[in-house]
């Protein structure tokens, strides 16, 4: 049977950390194309680094990768949303609490923003993240009630509004170091959220492509995505745009 084959992105010091590992075990080598970084062969099991960021690997080895990992303590509130540009369907925004365990065992276990999963692995991601987070919302905004708000160039101050609906609900009975958010609208963002985090005593980070580089906005995207398609193949295929 075919070993399972995972992938999660790694900051540039991980990296460092992964090759050093490596290299003590005596089993790494150059990459063979151009995109690659280096690769090891752990007994029959191999690792590649790419120089995006991203490590390939086979499950057997998740130990080595949960060693490179370097997560801080801090507990953190990710969001992010689905179906924002679909003319059909839901639009979901999520927000998610995870600590530095959390963080670090996801990312061992193939945590990626949701559009880098493969669809049978989406579900999966999605309920490990359900089992090991301190807390979650989804905001589900059906077609009939974002038509009733949605005016021609509102849409960002709608998401605004539903990515704080979502974080306060989280941060409620929870301790929170950091709020991270995508940057869709920074100026938007800060001035509906900053509020929140000066209240609980929370720094907050508002980002472009923040779920490419944040674990917790990669999960809060997972949720997002997995959560609207169950809506789709229920049947929640309603036009949200009129064209």
């Amino acid at each position: 049977m075919p070993k399972e084959q995972l992938s999660t992105k790694l900051k540039p010091d991980e990296i460092e950390r992964l090759k050093k590992l490596l290299e003590d075990m005596n089993c790494i080598s150059s990459g063979l194309s151009d995109h690659e970084i280096f690769r090891a062969k752990v007994r029959d099991s191999q690792i590649i680094v790419y120089k995006s960021g991203v490590v390939v690997y086979h499950q057997d080895v998740m130990p080595i990768i949960s060693s490179s990992l370097l997560e801080d303590e801090a507990v953190e509130v990710g969001s992010d949303e689905a179906g924002k540009g679909e003319i059909e369907g839901p639009i979901v925004v999520a927000a998610v609490v995870l600590d530095g365990n959390a963080r670090r065992e996801l990312r061992t276990m193939g945590l990626m923003e949701s559009k880098s999963i493969p669809k049978k692995r989406l579900f999966i991601m999605r309920n490990l993240i359900k089992s090991k987070c301190i807390s979650l919302d989804l905001e589900v905004i059906e077609p009939e009630e974002f038509l009733s708000s949605w005016k021609r160039g509102n849409l960002n101050d709608l998401l605004v509004e539903w990515h704080k609906k979502a974080i306060i609900k989280v941060t409620k009975e929870v301790r929170v170091d950091r709020i991270i958010i995508d940057a869709f609208d920074r100026t938007k963002i800060l001035s509906a959220v900053e509020p929140i985090a000066k209240e609980i005593g929370a720094s907050l980070v508002v980002e472009e492509r923040a779920d490419e580089n944040y674990p917790t906005v990669a999960a809060a995207s997972i949720l997002a995505r997995a959560t609207r398609d169950d809506l789709i193949k229920e049947g929640h295929t309603e036009r949200k745009w009129r064209l």
